[in-house]
Parts: structure tokens; C-alpha cells; sequence
């Protein structure tokens, strides 16, 4: 992912947002479905468990039958096996009598399935005077079975109650409620029926499940009855759990809906940074990195908008001679100079600083929150010395000038902040270069036309011919002006290097080379050390480029140039155009 680190945390933050999002509402999804569909089973549930509920009742409805039938025989039974067909059912195993307590009816044969009818069951029974369910049981006969045992109260002629017995009807499991579980379970339902096992206990037993044998409903929704002081639960679950229809719509579409957000908020940072990068490549300079004139002032304009009342000192700086660096040595020697400078100026000033290449050998500094006298020291700090730079085989080097001015105290905006530290930076040019100087206000009255000269405007006013050669034997030839291509009738520059091989030695007659060659380092009478310049005159002939000897006087001046070194300026007149005599021999 082609973003900046920056965005690529924004990204990040987002796509966290939408998976959390996603989450939650998947979550609320499922949890309202599932809340939906135990609502629905509690509903079955319960209206299921009313069924089972009436259909034990109903048993023991029969039994309170049996019941009422013995007491309205007072309790002789002789024709009991006549009721017994009467009142049988498919789901019951068999009905019993116990008079007294003691089992003597029955289907078939009587078969007693509770033990002893003097146990805790049956007295519960009797001194409740009311049905009770115990089980299950084994039946011999027709396996799982569930008991009704129904006490039997008759009153004697003077009203008192006598108790009977016992009426026992044997419930066959799970015929009794088959049809209402299958049921249940054909509409996409477990089931697990759990019951005490009598009265006396508040314990539960399974006794019937859809589940294989060893499992267990994970988390059902139930409802609990009553039936003959026995307590009833009837527990369901969907077939495989509860499950949410609209949760893997939820995911899916959450998840596509999620990596379109992230798609688009994609495309907008990365066209955000194009933006940005258009805006930087706008206001940036190509060559040094830095901001160009209308990156700084919108940089600046920021700084004095966001905090009005902070210091700022602007440093206007340029390359002293840059002109000549690129005449010397090319072009590319001097944006090697200018990549040198902005990266001396990033070393050379504090970090918060706004650094600008406001101009072609111009630079600009914003030096932030910081005193006059610790700019002061900041700025000579900046210029001092000379920065030396190898290009190639070539080696050289430059000076740096600036100006400064200062905000609040100096300017009260951007545009006359600049104008100030221009000012001072010009200056410290007319004053010589290589110098930093902070404005005052004298400066703005300095006239600039002084600077406007051109080397070929100020070689033109020379009267007379003016070349400039090396110090060195031959003499090599850099500069000549128009008047003396005249004299020696070449067309251009080039056409008198190309006649004379860009050496001073050929422009002179062979006869007069010696003669001129040693004068050259005569000294004057009465000075010492290397010859500054000679006013004196030497007479030899020159050969113009057809071969015509010219009588010819010069004056020469030596001077010492950072770029060249020692040179000599040499000013050439023709004989015959001098008024007044000549003196031969004489160096000058």
C-alpha cells in the first residue's frame, strides 16, 4: 500500500472503526434473532408442556374416576374387571386396586410396582388425601412406566371419613405423550422432559430426550408444571442450536460494505497526496528541496498568522560572484553550488527555521523566536569562510552574503519584512561582498544603479584595448574587448583564440617576444616584493590575424582574482594613435 505512514494509521483507524462496527451490529444481529426465536420456542414450549400437563391430568382424572366408582360401590369391588375394561387406555400398563393398602386387583394379575403400600409414598398420599405420580418404574410387561396413585376416602353412616385404599393406574412411557413430542420435534425442535420422581423429592430425571443418550441441550428455553405433587419441566432447543439466519448476511455484507468504505477512503488520502504532492512540487524547488518564493511566503504568512506576536528575524543570502562561477566552470558547477548552499543553510541554522530559495542565487531564512543579538551571531556564524566544492576536475570555491531584518520590531508584514532584509542583503553587496549587515534604516536610501553595469558596458568605456591574460609564460588569454578584436582584425572572441591559440605570446612579433617577456617582473625603482602594477610603457609589434605587423604600446596591471588567481590587465594602443613620445624599454 503505496500511502504515507500518516495515512496508512488513518486507514488503519478506520478499518478497526468498521470492524468494530461490523462486530456489533453482527452481534445486535444475533442476539436479537436468537432473543426472537427463544421468544417463539418459550411460546411452544409453554403451550406444549399445557399439553402434557392435560394429558397427565387426564390420567389422573380416570383414576379420580376409579376413585368416585369404588366409593359409590362403598367399597365392595367384586365387578372391578367390568371398570378396569371400561376406563383402559392404549397408554396405560394396568390398573390396580389396594384395599387397605394391599394390592389385590389388577390387569391380568396384580403386579405391585411401589414395594410396600405402608412406605413413605403412600402415607404421603393418604394423609394428603390427593393424587400423587411416582416414577418412572420398570414394568415387567411394558418397560417405563409412571404410577397414579389415588387415595380412596369412604364415610361411614355417621358421616367420619374411613379410609379405604388405594386406586393405582400405571402410566406406560412415553406412549402417554408420544404424539406431542413427536410433534414438537417435527417442527425443527430437541426436547429433554425432566421430572421429579415423586412428591418427596426436589430432585429432576430425565426421562425423555431427542438427543442421544449422553447429551445434553447446551441452552434451552423451558417451562415447569404440576401433576400429582410431582414437578414437570419440558425443555426444547432448535435442531443444532440456536442460530441466526441474518447473521452471515450481516457478516457478508458488513465485510463488503467495510472493504468498499476502506476502498474509497483509499482513493481519497491517495488523492490527498496527489494533491499534496502537486502543491509540494508547486512550492518546492526541484534543485536544492527547498521551497521556492511562494512555498516560503506561504510558509512564513502561516507562522505570522498562527502566533502574531512571535520574533522573527528574515536572512536574505546569495552566492557573491555567481555569474562568474557559471562563465567559469558551467552551469552544472553552479547548481552544485546552490545544492551546497541549502544544505549548509539546513546545518547552519536552528531545525524550526523556514529555509526558501527565493531567487536564482538567493536564498531566505525565517529564524524563529529568537533574539536580534542571537541572529546576529546565527547569520556570521552562516558566512563565515569559504565554502569549497570539487566539480569534476575542477576545484573552486565561493563566499556567501546576507542581510537581515527584523519582525515585529523592523516590519509589521511579510512583504515589508523581505523588502528590509533585501535591502540590508544588498548592502552588504555594495560593501564588498562576503559580509552580513542588519538592516537600518540608511539602507533604504542606497541607489542601486551602481550595480547595474555589465562587464561588457564597463569594458566598452575602456579606452583603448583592453585584454586579460594569465601570469604564466604563454600568457593564456581570457578576456579581450571589442576595440582591441578590431586592432587585431578578428571577427569575435572565439576568432582570436582560434588565431592565436588563446596564448598572449602569439599576438606578438617573434623579434619582440624576448624583448617583452623581460619586462614583464622589472621592478620599479625603489619597490619591493611582487609588482602590484607598473605605469611605465613598453613598445612592441603586434601581428593581426592577416599578418600585418602593428606598432603597439601597453600598461599592464597585475591583479589577484579568487576564480583565476594572479592575472594581468593589459591595456594596448596603437603608436600611432598616442600623442606625446613613447618610451621604449621601459616596463610597464
Amino acid at each position: 500500500m503505496d500511502l504515507q505512514r500518516k495515512h496508512r494509521y488513518v486507514l488503519l483507524r478506520i478499518g478497526i472503526a468498521m470492524t468494530i462496527g461490523i462486530v456489533v451490529l453482527s452481534v445486535s444481529t444475533y442476539r436479537h434473532d436468537i432473543a426472537n426465536q427463544q421468544q417463539k420456542a418459550d411460546y411452544i414450549t409453554e403451550a406444549y408442556a399445557d399439553e402434557l400437563e392435560k394429558e397427565f391430568s387426564h390420567v389422573v382424572s380416570i383414576s379420580n374416576t376409579l376413585k368416585e366408582w369404588i366409593i359409590d360401590k362403598n367399597g365392595v369391588v367384586d365387578d372391578f374387571e367390568g371398570t378396569r375394561r371400561l376406563l383402559m387406555r392404549d397408554y396405560l400398563a394396568q390398573i390396580e386396586l389396594a384395599p387397605d393398602g394391599v394390592v389385590s386387583h389388577g390387569y391380568d394379575h396384580p403386579i405391585d410396582l411401589l414395594g410396600s403400600a405402608s412406605g413413605p409414598l403412600f402415607q404421603y398420599a393418604k394423609d394428603t388425601n390427593s393424587p400423587v405420580l411416582a416414577g418412572p418404574f420398570l414394568h415387567p410387561d411394558s418397560g417405563r412406566v409412571v404410577a397414579v396413585i389415588n387415595p380412596v376416602v369412604i364415610a361411614d353412616a355417621d358421616g367420619r371419613p374411613n379410609f379405604w385404599g388405594f386406586a393405582i393406574l400405571t402410566i406406560k412411557l412415553p406412549d402417554v405423550y408420544a404424539q406431542t413430542l413427536t410433534r414438537l420435534e417435527s417442527y425443527g425442535y430437541d426436547y429433554c422432559l425432566d421430572t421429579t420422581t415423586s412428591p418427596l423429592s426436589s430432585v429432576f430425571t430425565q426421562i425423555e430426550s431427542s438427543r442421544p443418550a449422553g447429551e445434553v441441550l447446551q441452552a434451552p428455553t423451558g417451562h415447569t408444571f404440576e401433576v400429582g405433587g410431582c414437578k414437570w419441566t419440558l425443555n426444547v432447543e432448535p435442531v443444532g442450536g440456536w442460530t441466526s439466519d441474518r447473521l452471515s448476511f450481516t457478516l457478508t455484507s458488513g465485510i463488503l460494505s467495510g472493504l468498499v468504505i476502506l476502498f474509497l477512503a483509499y482513493l481519497l488520502l491517495k488523492n490527498q497526496e496527489h494533491d499534496e504532492a502537486l502543491h509540494k512540487l508547486a512550492s518546492m524547488d526541484s534543485l536544492t528541496g527547498l521551497s521556492n518564493r511562494g512555498g516560503f511566503m506561504e510558509q512564513l504568512e502561516g507562522a505570522i498568522g498562527a502566533n502574531p506576536e512571535m520574533m522573527l528575524t528574515a536572512v536574505f543570502l546569495d552566492l557573491d560572484d555567481f555569474k562568474l562561477v557559471n562563465d567559469l566552470y558551467g552551469h552544472a558547477a553552479g547548481d552544485v553550488a546552490l545544492q551546497d548552499l541549502a544544505v549548509h543553510l539546513r546545518h547552519a541554522f536552528p531545525k524550526d527555521s523556514l529555509i526558501g530559495r527565493t531567487g536564482g542565487d538567493e536564498f531566505c531564512v525565517i529564524i524563529k523566536d529568537r533574539t536580534p543579538e542571537e541572529c546576529r551571531h546565527i547569520v556570521e556564524q552562516a558566512i563565515q569562510g569559504e565554502r569549497n566544492l570539487t566539480v569534476g576536475d575542477q576545484s573552486f570555491s565561493y563566499t556567501v552574503s546576507a542581510g537581515y531584518a527584523d519582525y515585529p520590531t523592523q516590519a509589521k508584514d511579510c512583504s515589508r519584512l523581505m523588502t528590509l532584509a533585501d535591502e540590508a542583503l544588498y548592502s552588504s553587496k555594495l560593501g564588498g561582498k562576503h559580509d552580513a549587515r542588519h538592516y537600518e534604516s540608511r539602507m533604504s536610501n542606497i541607489k542601486r544603479e551602481p550595480l547595474a553595469f555589465s562587464s561588457k558596458t564597463l569594458a566598452a568605456g575602456i579606452p583603448g584595448s583592453l585584454l586579460v591574460r594569465k601570469t604564466d609564460a604563454e600568457g593564456r588569454i581570457l578576456f579581450a574587448n571589442d576595440e582591441l578584436l578590431a586592432l587585431l582584425g578578428c571577427a569575435d572572441f572565439d576568432d582570436l583564440l582560434d588565431y592565436s591559440h588563446a596564448k598572449y605570446q602569439n599576438l606578438i612579433h617573434p623579434d619582440d617576444r624576448n624583448h617583452v617577456e623581460a619586462t614583464i617582473w622589472e621592478n620599479p625603482e625603489g619597490a619591493s616584493g611582487k609588482l602590484q602594477y607598473y605605469n611605465g610603457f613598453v613598445e612592441y609589434r603586434v601581428l593581426t590575424k592577416a599578418g600585418v605587423e602593428k606598432p603597439v604600446v601597453s600598461m599592464r596591471r597585475l591583479v589577484h582574482d579568487p576564480h583565476y588567481g594572479d592575472v594581468f590587465f593589459v591595456l594596448i594602443r596603437s603608436v600611432t594613435s598616442m600623442s606625446g613620445d613613447t618610451h621604449q624599454g621601459q616596463p610597464g
